[in-house]
């Protein structure tokens, strides 16, 4: 199942995305789902913290739901020039260095339009690629 949603950059945007998402992810587990509605909310809030929005340019959701786990995808329409900085680095990424712990995989398209993804699996440990 596909959902999409454009929200506007604000503080209450990574809050209105886990929203979004209640009632949808329980199919998950309760962990795949609290590591999904983490990393999405750590998305989003750099997407809005670090993407250089102009006023009402809108941060984008992409989830696609599977049976054994989901894709997210925040789009912005600037690069994506800060999830690109090494995780844990000196100049900040431990939002990143979460990612990567929470999710199987995950990468940064910088754009223009900038996309970060990561992909979650119902039955891999965090931290563990799938194939």
């Amino acid at each position: 199942m596909l959902y999409e949603f454009s929200f506007p950059p604000n503080e209450k945007t990574p809050r209105l995305a886990r929203r979004a998402l209640d009632g949808q992810l329980a199919y998950l587990g309760p962990d795949a789902e609290s590591r999904m509605r983490l990393a999405m909310s750590e998305i989003v809030t750099n997407a809005i913290r670090h993407g250089h929005l102009a006023p009402g340019e809108p941060v984008d959701v992409r989830i696609d739901l599977t049976d054994g786990g989901a894709r997210v995808e925040v789009r912005q329409p600037t690069r994506a020039e800060a999830a690109i900085r090494t995780p844990g680095g000196d100049e900040g990424g431990l939002g990143l260095q979460l990612i990567d712990e929470l999710t199987q995989s995950w990468g940064v398209e910088p754009g223009p339009p900038g996309i970060v993804w990561f992909e979650i699996s119902a039955s891999a440990e965090p931290g563990e690629a799938t194939k």
